[in-house]
């Protein structure tokens, strides 16, 4: 059985779904997640039950008027509606998202019937890839009634298949803080952080437990204890398995990516660029791809080098990095945006090219990095 975690990489991942398949896949949750078959959904909303069949499955698309009949039976069921726009569609989705994580070990009485495990999967799968594509409202359109499934399985099930849907759902609740925090509520952010190590720490998946300290140690970001979020990182460093599979190999460079750009926000150059090194390491041995929910490889570490650059104020080496390279389109969304933003940062820093100093604005020394401390990546020449 695969990874509750997954792996995949851009080249090897399916299609996107359509949106009438968002759609679809939405509207099976929403009704696996209230116990109610097609036939009784289909009565309730007296709809035929062909249609039902042919909506859930994506072939059919919905009218307002299916639409409006479902909302009597679900209520304030978030489903995608491209008629209406992104902002609007996740100010719907943020209520229901909250309450969803609100009753995290509630299970419902009764406990409905459950999506088979392997929708389940793939509905994260989709959750995932949305996510990264910073494709929002479509998230928003799926998460919460995708929690509250995955949340029915994980409490209603054991062994082997509630690990699983425990690991899913550690997924599924990563999904919600990108969404929170994307949109300004943090407290909902925070809360789905520490989710997602309640999550995880169920999965029987050691991986997803460093997955969930990669995310915890974003919230250190934006204070003053940037430290904090360096011992949050060297702790799953240190508790981690052997590297000697790709995903270890991967999770492991993406803890020391963010345990480098923390350093550098914490006054550390030189712990920086070790740590930076340390990922350049890891990349050499592992494709750009998607690891447990972690974009990885090659590019992502160039991305931040270029971070860590305009962290430290080497405003000189960040204009030359954001110049040298630019992400290929295969990278998601979420790091190309990066990428692009620390580029427009670079560029409007001091002209004369010397680190400052972040507090003082003097010239400060040593240089953030060196050739040896960071390696180089080979990537083809741009044109």
């Amino acid at each position: 059985m695969r990874d509750p975690g997954f792996m995949s990489t851009p080249a090897a991942r399916s299609a996107e779904c359509t949106d009438d398949d968002a759609e679809g896949r939405a509207i099976a949750v929403a009704r696996k997640a209230c116990g109610l078959t097609q036939r009784e959904l289909s009565h309730r909303a007296m709809i035929s039950l062909s249609l039902l069949r042919k909506i859930e499955q994506g072939t059919r698309s919905l009218t307002p008027g299916v639409r409006a009949a479902l909302a009597t039976v679900f209520g304030p069921v978030p489903l995608a509606d491209r008629d209406r726009s992104a902002p609007a569609r996740i100010a719907d989705a943020l209520p229901l998202l909250r309450e969803a994580m609100d009753a995290y070990d509630i299970p419902p009485d009764p406990l409905p019937a459950r999506l088979p495990l392997p929708q389940l999967r793939q509905l994260t799968e989709s959750a995932t890839t949305w996510r990264l594509a910073a494709q929002y409202a479509k998230l928003a359109d799926l998460i919460p009634g995708l929690i509250a499934g995955l949340t029915a399985a994980a409490l209603g099930s054991s062994g082997l298949e509630q690990e699983q849907a425990f690991g899913l759902l550690a997924l599924a609740y990563r999904a919600a803080d990108a969404i929170a925090d994307k949109h300004g509520h943090h407290d909902m952010s925070a809360r789905a952080t520490d989710l997602i190590r309640w999550a995880a720490a169920r999965s029987a998946d050691p991986l997803l437990e460093q997955m969930s300290a990669y995310v915890r140690a974003e919230l250190f970001f934006n204070g003053q204890h940037a430290r904090h979020g360096l011992r949050v990182l060297d702790a799953a460093i240190g508790a981690m398995p052997p590297a000697s599979l790709v995903a270890a190999l991967a999770m492991h460079g993406s803890l020391c990516m963010r345990a480098a750009v923390l350093a550098g926000r914490s006054g550390l150059p030189e712990e920086a660029a070790a740590r930076l090194a340390d990922a350049c390491a890891a990349a050499q041995q592992v494709p750009d791809g998607i690891y447990h929910g972690t974009a990885f490889g090659p590019s992502s570490v160039r991305v931040h080098e270029l971070a860590l650059a305009v962290e430290s104020h080497d405003i000189g080496r960040a204009v030359k990095l954001s110049t040298q390279w630019q992400p290929p389109c295969a990278l998601p969304a979420e790091r190309r945006s990066h990428f692009h933003i620390e580029a427009a940062r670079a560029h409007c820093g001091p002209a004369n090219g010397t680190r400052q100093s972040p507090r003082s604005g003097k010239p400060a020394s040593p240089p953030l990095s060196t050739p040896a401390a960071t390696p180089p990546l080979v990537t083809p020449s741009l044109p």
